[in-house]
């Protein structure tokens, strides 16, 4: 189970911040609604976003509301 393997991973680095990139937007959609029923700060990134929001949710990550970012690889060339 990868979300198992993924919490894993996280807990077992302390401070864990950083970007994690999925194949699809369904994952960039589903993943962090279920990080966030586990208690992770994380919100989402891919290309069926406006521009308005994308810059929204990278100003969280980079003032630290969120410590985790799922993305697509088209929304992190954007």
């Amino acid at each position: 189970d990868r979300l198992t393997a993924l919490t894993r991973i996280i807990d077992c680095t302390s401070d864990f911040y950083g970007i994690i990139f999925v194949e699809t937007k369904a994952l960039a959609a589903d993943l962090p609604q279920q990080m966030a029923k586990r208690g992770y700060k994380v919100d989402t990134l891919h290309g069926d976003m406006s521009q308005v929001l994308r810059d929204r949710v990278i100003a969280k990550f980079k003032n630290k509301e969120i410590n985790m970012l799922i993305a697509t690889d088209v929304a992190a060339r954007g």
